[in-house]
């Protein structure tokens, strides 16, 4: 199938209203090689590409996709081509001159790791099992789905800190370790800093946080480094990482019977024997909801994000488990960016404000309250934004009139986004986010 073909499909896909209809086409166009080589390569997110911004072409070729296009890709992801690099960037218009208009938009696509047509990796695995790997994670439930009140004090319950830094998957290797956030994009474990002689075979999971003289930097700052290393750049030497760890499974695993107090004992002992850039994430056992509370206010006073409460003898699962249930003051959801509104007055020929949904699409907001930089920024490179996950922080989801559809009070005029994601490419749906 050709490159142009295939970006045309991509188009009649978004086109495509129901999301069942959406998984039916993808059912049928996953039937061919060359589609599932360009859907796996744009959304696996072990494959990154290390290009932050691409030079400007004003003029496309003739041709389709051909194997030296594949190469090009593959170079980008080991980072034998540099992207972001003078000698990348040549390489890149040079080829990019090649190709005709569809297929230009295409590799961007595959290179930003969207394509904004309404279909995720879950979405291709539901339409063929097995095409893009995913990886099992266990979310915490919230107060709404499990209410303190329904669990069990008497033993005492875990309450630990809400950490506000990035999630990372660290796995112990028979040849050594590797990391990868909760949706797979690799990170280099080697600048966590953990000695050798971890059991092997072992996944923990954890924050990794940003310090700097000492000091943990704050969620957006620290979060703003570890995005830019993920995009391929380089971590200053005057940065210091913090992976504070909370839990540990098999590789693998989906479903553990371990009790948490089981699993949070292997922590301690892994965190022991993995030098001084592995810790344990803060806790305390607590016997009441009001001890509960006031740990929790304990760590919104030190400046922290909230808590997470555990009971001692839950297992592990990839769902949403009622054994640990996250408490949090303000509420925060990801969406996803889909559209861009020019401003008005004295924001004209700027960002004004951004479309941001839900994965299903079925709740939006129009977010503003940026900075004239980031205005200026984000509206001078819109693609490069589009698509990407964000953090937004809100007050309550609000229904729209005429029913169906859902929007989001914002605290503040517009609200702001807190953060870009560059560790997550798969949005809240509007069920979880009703549900915080």
């Amino acid at each position: 199938m050709s490159s142009s073909l295939i970006w045309g499909l991509i188009n009649t896909i978004r086109d495509t209203c129901s999301k069942t209809a959406k998984v039916a086409v993808l059912a049928e166009c996953l039937e061919d090689e060359d589609f599932r080589r360009v859907i796996t390569m744009a959304l696996d997110a072990r494959i990154t590409y290390g290009l932050l911004q691409f030079p400007k072409i004003n003029s496309a070729g003739s041709s389709d996709f051909s194997e030296t296009t594949y190469w090009l890709l593959d170079q980008l992801a080991k980072r034998k081509v540099v992207g972001n690099s003078y000698d990348g960037k040549i390489i890149i218009v040079e080829h990019l001159l090649d190709l005709n208009w569809e297929s230009q938009e295409l590799f961007k696509n595959i290179v930003r790791k969207t394509f904004h047509a309404g279909f995720t990796a879950k979405s291709v695995n539901k339409a063929r099992p097995g095409t893009i790997q995913e990886y099992p994670y266990m979310r915490c439930s919230t107060m709404k789905e499990m209410p303190l009140e329904k669990l069990d004090w008497v033993p005492g319950v875990w309450s630990e800190e809400k950490a506000d830094g990035m999630f990372l998957n660290f796995n112990t290797n028979e040849g050594g370790y590797s990391a990868h956030t909760r949706q797979g994009m690799p990170f280099p474990a080697d600048l966590l800093q953990i000695r050798a002689g971890l059991p092997p075979n072992l996944q923990f999971h954890g924050e990794v946080l940003v310090y700097l003289d000492g000091k943990r930097l704050p969620r957006k700052t620290g979060n703003g480094i570890l995005n830019h290393i993920l995009e391929g750049g380089v971590l200053e030497s005057k940065y210091e990482l913090m992976y504070l760890v909370w839990d540990v499974i098999p590789q693998h695993c989906s479903v553990s019977n371990l009790t948490y107090d089981q699993r949070w004992t292997s922590v301690q002992a892994a965190v022991e024997a993995g030098g001084p850039r592995m810790g344990l994430i803060p806790n305390r056992m607590v016997y009441s909801k009001e001890e509960a509370l006031e740990h929790f206010q304990e760590i919104l006073g030190a400046g922290g994000e909230g808590t997470v409460i555990k009971v001692r003898s839950g297992g592990w699962k990839d769902h949403t488990s009622r054994n640990q249930i996250k408490i949090k003051a303000e509420k925060h959801c990801e969406l996803r960016v889909m559209e861009f509104k020019e401003g008005k007055d004295k924001y004209e020929n700027t960002l004004g404000s951004m479309l941001c949904m839900s994965e299903d699409e079925e709740l939006g907001v129009w977010v503003s309250g940026f900075t004239d930089a980031e205005r200026d920024l984000i509206w001078q490179d819109k693609e490069r934004f589009r698509g990407l996950v964000v953090t937004v922080k809100f007050n309550e989801v609000a229904s729209r009139k005429g029913g169906g559809n859902y929007s989001l009070f914002l605290p503040g005029i517009g609200g702001r986004i807190e953060e870009f994601r560059k560790d997550k490419t798969v949005a809240d749906t509007t069920i979880y986010i009703m549900g915080l």
